[in-house]
């Protein structure tokens, strides 16, 4: 049975967008990171921007060099749903999706630091 998010109320499979509510971190209110938003996303097309000389090819090198030095990984393209809880480009992700970004560190928000100590 898919699990179901604790804000919405919908299943992490009926591709439906989240309510946009605030993560609260440290008394400290952020709006949530919409889906094909994340900061790697942007930074990606901020490469594009930067270097407009360069073939697509040398653009995903430089990215990629970008992503490890980071210790980020490798970029992957938003799909039309997210493949975790199914939200479609500029929705929200569900609260416990795996892929979501934190506002505050712009890491994965259920494996970062930022909630450590928090209820």
């Amino acid at each position: 049975m898919p699990a179901t998010c604790d804000i919405c109320r919908q299943t992490m499979v009926d591709r439906g967008s989240c309510a946009k509510v605030s993560v609260t971190i440290r008394g400290r209110r952020f709006d949530p990171i919409s889906y094909g938003s994340e900061t790697h996303h942007a930074v990606r097309e901020q490469f594009r921007y930067q270097h407009p000389d360069e073939t697509p090819a040398q653009i995903q090198k430089r990215f990629d060099n970008f992503m490890f030095a980071c210790g980020l990984g490798v970029y992957h393209k938003p799909e039309d749903t997210c493949r975790d809880c199914g939200v479609r480009i500029g929705g929200y992700h569900h609260r416990g999706c795996d892929t979501e970004e934190c506002p505050k560190c712009h890491l994965q928000l259920i494996g970062c630091d930022c909630h450590k100590g928090e209820q």
